[in-house]
């Protein structure tokens, strides 16, 4: 499935953490790497002295790029790009993404740096929203990154919400798991009734497992398991979780599973439960300690 991964980088080395991942499966896929970065001069008058400081920040934005084509010679001899653009961050590289065919793009959920302190935050955020491929997001670690460094993905989450929306995650979750050979942990967090107590007024209300809610749900996931075992065999495990904080419970769960990666879509929606971006999904990408894949589902699943 990937066939070209695209690499958002804004100079920093915060930015550059998203490069041992997009590495790694392009190794796998044998898939070429386009590094992408969108310089913004600072809007002033337009004077000789301005368009001498915009030239040397593109010259500076290239040198940049150049000498990270350098460093990444001894990794690998699969084909790396670099593309310099100019103007708006996510139009200019959601027109990238539409020109060269690009069908993953890994990136870091934020950068820092003189330049851009939070280029890559907002440009996640954007991209999320928009952006028509799956998107892998890696957290930067306070420490330097080895570009040298080979990952893995042994365990990938998926929640889900019973809707064909949010099921449009498993076909990009699959093809990395694939590649990595990983196995996959399915969780379905449905909300948990309310009962008072004998006495309403002093007794505090019970939270009590909705068990014809967790039938539904396990039904509904040995449904997925059945279809993802079709035609090649996956170590699959379900799990439900009763929650009245969906977004607490995956993250919770990927730790007790010890997930190396969460794959989700950023919405998707049912009578009782959803996915939507600015809620759980939104909560699951900033609370996980892990990388996350994210696909913005298409109106007709």
């Amino acid at each position: 499935m990937f066939n070209r991964i695209l690499v958002p980088l804004d100079g920093s080395s915060f930015g550059e953490h998203a490069l041992p991942w997009a590495l790694s499966i392009a190794r796998r896929a044998e898939a070429p790497i386009e590094l992408v970065h969108v310089y913004q001069p600072v809007v002033l008058p337009e004077t000789p002295l301005t368009k001498e400081a915009r030239e040397q920040g593109k010259q500076k934005a290239r040198a940049y790029l150049d000498g990270l084509v350098e460093r990444l010679k001894p990794v690998g001899s699969f084909g790396i790009k670099v593309s310099l653009l100019d103007g708006p961050v996510t139009e200019r590289l959601m027109e990238q993404v539409n020109a060269t065919g690009a069908d993953l793009i890994v990136l870091t959920t934020h950068g820092r740096g003189p330049l851009s302190r939070y280029w890559l935050g907002s440009v996640a955020d954007e991209l999320i929203r928009r952006a028509t491929v799956p998107l892998l997001l890696i957290r930067p670690q306070e420490e330097a990154t080895e570009l040298t460094n080979e990952l893995a993905v042994r365990r990938i989450l998926i929640p889900l919400d019973g809707s064909p929306f949010a099921e449009q995650i498993l076909e990009p979750a699959m093809a990395l798991g694939t590649l990595m050979q990983a196995e996959y942990r399915l969780v379905r967090v449905v909300t948990p009734a309310v009962a008072t107590g004998p006495d309403p007024w002093f007794s505090p209300p019970l939270h009590v497992p909705d068990l014809d809610l967790q039938s539904q749900a396990r039904a509904y996931l040995k449904r997925i398991w059945e279809r993802l075992q079709e035609g090649q065999p996956r170590t699959v495990r379900a799990h439900v979780e009763s929650a009245f904080q969906p977004a607490v419970a995956i993250l919770e769960d990927g730790q007790r599973a010890e997930a190396d990666l969460i794959a989700l879509a950023t919405h998707g929606r049912t009578g009782i439960s959803r996915l939507v971006l600015g809620s759980v999904a939104d909560k699951v990408v900033r609370g996980a300690m892990v990388p996350v894949l994210v696909q913005r589902p298409s109106t007709t699943p």
